[in-house]
């Protein structure tokens, strides 16, 4: 595997990955992917892990998933990147922000209560910098209204909240 944080092609063995996937014209999918995909499964302990070029594309796929159509209401928060909002824009969804926390930069879940109407859809809520928003509050704050959670978690990969990755 090639290291995420320092890429050395100058190694033999980076390089002939690096010349096996172009040659194979698999620069984004691939053995190596399946691998990496097939490594991450396993270490979050997930059955499924779909590799994607980007977060915001991640956002993007899970929002169609999702089912959501034009106009449909999506709650965001208004601090983290610009990937939820973009990804919203793009399906024409109605999108509305809601404040983070004063001391944190995590969806602040009295606003959320306050924000949840009848044309909620879906709730994004943004893990950042390893924070993690509490899911088992938005789930009993949704309770058992038909509302999708997407979260966002590409700024918290590998972190934890109650001794469960996010």
């Amino acid at each position: 595997m090639i290291s995420w944080w320092k890429v050395n092609i100058s190694n033999k063995k980076n390089q002939l990955q690096l010349l096996n996937s172009l040659k194979n014209k698999k620069i984004s999918e691939g053995e190596i992917t399946r691998k990496l995909e097939n490594k991450i499964s396993k270490t979050l302990k997930v059955k499924y892990v779909s590799m994607v070029n980007s977060g915001s594309i991640a956002l993007l796929i899970s929002m169609i998933a999702c089912d959501l159509k034009e106009n449909d209401e999506i709650i965001i928060p208004n601090c983290g990147w610009i990937s939820p909002i973009h990804a919203a824009m793009i399906l024409k969804l109605k999108i509305k922000l809601i404040d983070v926390e004063k001391d944190r930069p995590l969806m602040d879940l009295e606003k959320l209560k306050r924000a949840i109407s009848k044309k909620t859809k879906a709730i994004v809520p943004v893990h950042l910098n390893g924070m993690a928003v509490d899911i088992k509050k938005v789930k009993s704050i949704i309770k058992s209204r038909k509302i999708f959670i997407i979260e966002d978690g590409a700024q918290a990969l590998f972190s934890k909240n109650r001794k469960k990755f996010l």
